[in-house]
Parts: structure tokens; C-alpha cells; sequence
């Protein structure tokens, strides 16, 4: 019977071991990538939902608009609702809610402002 030495051509374990964590290690670098490029339009959105927000405030504080309006800009829904709290001394509370097209809540905001120029004497 002849012996023979040869070598079988295979893995070990520890490679078999390293080359799994590294698979796995990209599969979860290519996941979270997709994940972030999903969630990124969320935070465009949100962004923007917010940058919105306060431009409605402060044309709503610049030119006096206390009441309520609903605007459609760049395909949000802008619901403004100002509710009187004190007619005395003019304490306006500004509610802004923002909802996308499918009309799921983007962005809401809410304030308490002054109005000080009726309680002027000068105005």
C-alpha cells in the first residue's frame, strides 16, 4: 500500500471565520448606506418644513397677519392658526403645522407673541 503526502487544499476555520466577518461587514456598510439615503429625503424635507416655518412667522410678525390661513408652498400644506390669549395686552399664540402631499405631519411649530405697536401711544 503506497502512502502518499498530499496536502488537501482547503480553509481552515480562522479564514473560514475572517472571511464571514468581512461579508457580513459589507452587507452592513451597503444596508446603512440605503438606510441613510432613505431617511436623507426625510431630513430634506424636515429641513425645509422648518426653514418654511419661520419665513410664515416672520411675514406673519413683519406685516400683523393675526388670523388664521392655509398655503400650499412647494408642495407643503402650511395650516397657520393664531389664537388670541390675552385681547388686553395683545398675546398672540401662532400655531404652524406642516404636512407633505400625502398629508403626514412634516413640521409643527408653536409660539407665544406680543404684538407691542397697538399698545403704543405714539402709533
Amino acid at each position: 500500500m503506497a502512502i502518499t503526502n498530499r496536502k488537501l487544499k482547503g480553509s481552515t476555520l480562522v479564514e473560514s471565520v475572517i472571511s464571514m466577518t468581512l461579508v457580513l461587514l459589507i452587507a452592513a456598510l451597503v444596508f446603512s448606506f440605503f438606510i441613510k439615503m432613505n431617511t436623507g429625503n426625510k431630513v430634506d424635507l424636515k429641513m425645509q418644513a422648518f426653514l418654511l416655518s419661520n419665513e410664515v412667522l416672520a411675514e406673519t410678525c413683519r406685516n400683523y397677519d393675526y388670523f388664521d390661513e392655509k398655503l400650499t408652498i412647494n408642495g407643503l400644506t402650511v395650516t397657520k392658526e393664531v389664537v388670541e390669549l390675552d385681547s388686553r395686552i395683545n398675546v398672540y399664540q401662532i400655531i404652524i403645522d406642516i404636512t407633505d402631499k400625502n398629508n403626514t405631519k412634516v413640521y409643527s411649530f408653536k409660539t407665544i407673541i406680543t404684538d407691542t405697536r397697538s399698545n403704543n401711544p405714539e402709533n
